[in-house]
């Protein structure tokens, strides 16, 4: 049974479009497709790239009266045409594959069918229930040719994202950084791809954005901020183990390598190394080097930071002495945990807690 109404997705969110005139799009570029094979668009040179993009804008513009927003880059200068934080959008069918990029979060959610997508060089196949996170900056292509396919875009500010995303996150204090950096930092594979199997929770979210973002009701935006703060956490809750993260060397992705933080995140007064690589039956060297790769630091490091962010929260949430906290979060000798704060934070843990002490 279908978790989704197509008359609902029928709709176009676009305010100079309607449905129908969607529709009508979506048939001019499969015209376009099976004359010209615009699927693998993104494989053409520059020129020929721009004389398709540059001839489907304005023949769009001049048959529908709609721009489509086909640039290369786009901003968030976008969002002020509809002055909200969240903007959902149905993908036309048979678009071709133009390379683009935009300075927000783009998170695909297929419902049905299936699409590719390019990043970084390589080309992954989504199915039927998969959300990817596209981090802003990075190029990628969506190819979606299948008639039944259906894909919703949902486009949010960057602010908005971290304060919702992020913010669940925030007692995972490895897996917050970790995700920050996938999304952030990582030059080529700027990603987060869940498998869903089209999860009834996570989409009945999904198809209520979009219903709101047909409407036009009071609280608009505040609702489709509180809508989206549930989205990701149902997709969290349900679907953490779901995910498949990008190697930042491009190499084979590590299936457990959120278990394997999440492993230290819990443990990590007292993990050794030794137990975390039996744990998973994995080599010491093994795991050494997967920690690098995806992390870019040392087991010894990654522990540590873990250690200096729980007795940071312990500085302004509790009235523990320093030797006390020390002792919590692994620490033999405070003085240890003082240097290695006045590292990390460039003041003392007694300045820190005078600076950011809860009232």
């Amino acid at each position: 049974m279908k978790l989704f109404s197509p008359a609902i997705y029928n709709k176009s969110t676009i305010s100079s479009c309607s449905g129908e005139t969607m529709l009508k799009i979506e048939d001019f570029l499969k015209e376009c497709f099976l004359q010209y094979d615009t699927e693998n668009a993104h494989l053409y040179n520059v020129s020929a790239l721009e004389e398709i993009r540059s001839f489907l804008h304005k023949e769009i513009l001049n048959q529908f009266h709609v721009d489509i927003f086909l640039e290369e880059t786009l901003s968030e200068d976008f969002f002020k045409n509809f002055d909200h934080d969240v903007f959902l959008v149905r993908h036309p069918r048979f678009l071709p594959a133009f390379p683009h990029s935009h300075d927000f979060f783009e998170i695909m959610c297929v419902l049905n069918g299936s699409c590719s997508n390019s990043i970084g060089g390589q080309t992954y196949m989504l199915q039927a229930g998969d959300i990817l996170i596209i981090a802003p900056g990075t190029m990628h292509t969506i190819s979606d040719t299948n008639e039944d396919s259906l894909i919703i875009n949902l486009l949010i500010r960057s602010n908005t994202f971290d304060s919702n995303f992020f913010y669940i996150l925030k007692d995972q204090t490895i897996l917050s950084e970790f995700f920050k950096n996938t999304l952030y930092h990582n030059e080529k594979f700027s990603y987060l791809l869940f498998h869903t199997s089209v999860d009834s929770e996570v989409f009945t979210i999904l198809t209520a954005l979009y219903q709101e973002e047909c409407d036009n009701k009071r609280y608009k935006n505040a609702v489709k901020n509180q809508l989206v703060e549930l989205f990701f956490s149902l997709l969290l809750r349900n679907h953490e183990k779901d995910l498949c993260l990008p190697n930042p060397n491009g190499s084979d992705e590590e299936n457990n390598f959120i278990f394997i933080l999440k492993y230290m995140e819990q443990r990590y007064q007292n993990v050794t190394l030794q137990e975390l690589a039996h744990f998973f039956h994995y080599s010491e060297r093994h795991m050494i080097r997967l920690l690098k790769e995806y992390t870019g630091q040392s087991f010894s490091q990654n522990i540590q930071k873990i250690k200096l962010k729980h007795a940071a929260e312990l500085l302004i949430t509790t009235d523990l002495s320093q030797k006390q906290i020390a002792s919590r979060v692994g620490y033999s000798n405070p003085n240890h945990l003082k240097k290695l704060f006045i590292q990390q934070y460039q003041m003392t843990p007694a300045e820190y807690r005078a600076l950011n002490k809860e009232i």
